[in-house]
């Protein structure tokens, strides 16, 4: 099966009052267009979502995708956005492999 390096990004949902939990996750052609996706998902958020509630990227790793996902991704508009059900799926049928 053929597969291609890309960037992985888990997510946590930051809440002030209750805490942070995960959140999905999402994948990068490269470092670059995830520092991108990053600034563009922080201009869009007001003061007032920094201070209380957003999604905050942990530390970005490299991961190898299945053909099928790499297609995906690049149709996609710098990154896509996985859900936290389709991440461990996709990792659970083995379309995403972690821990290169």
């Amino acid at each position: 099966m053929e597969t291609f390096e890309v960037i992985y990004v888990p997510w946590y949902y930051h809440d002030r009052w209750s805490g942070n939990e995960d959140n999905g996750s999402s994948l990068h052609i490269n470092l670059s267009d995830f520092e991108k996706y990053h600034q563009r998902y922080l201009s869009k958020l007001t003061n007032l979502e920094l201070e209380n509630w957003h999604n905050i990227p942990r530390k970005p790793q490299k991961a190898l995708v299945t053909f099928e996902l790499y297609q995906r991704l690049r149709e996609a508009d710098l990154g896509l956005n996985l859900s936290e059900e389709e991440d461990k799926l996709l990792i659970n049928e083995g379309k995403i492999t972690l821990s290169l």
